[in-house]
């Protein structure tokens, strides 16, 4: 299983530099997994990329549908307790931990 950051979710889905590279290693194990934050930030780097001109809305909604269906019901609230402790011990955001301290499977 990969836990993608939202970054990761947007090379594959919206296109880039690094899309070829995030489908390749989307095809070798296209078990992915999220924290919920994605789809806010997600929502937001697709909306820099429309104004930016090189998407419109409706290519952005269907990138957001992709990822919807990538991940299906691996979107996991992280361990509040754990992420506290991760984050006292290791100087470390807890908004980064979001993305490393996921329930286990």
């Amino acid at each position: 299983m990969i836990v993608a950051d939202t970054n990761l979710l947007v090379y594959l889905e919206i296109p880039g530099p690094a899309t070829e590279m995030t489908r390749q290693v989307s095809r070798k194990d296209p078990d992915w997994a999220s924290t919920a934050l994605w789809q806010s930030e997600f929502r937001n780097a697709a909306l820099g990329v429309i104004r930016s001109g090189q998407i419109d809305s409706a290519a952005a909604v269907a990138a957001f549908d992709r990822v919807e269906v990538l991940l299906g019901e691996r979107i996991y609230a992280a361990a509040t307790t754990a992420v506290f402790t991760l984050a006292v011990g290791n100087r470390v955001t807890a908004y980064d931990l979001e993305f490393v301290r996921l329930p286990p499977r």
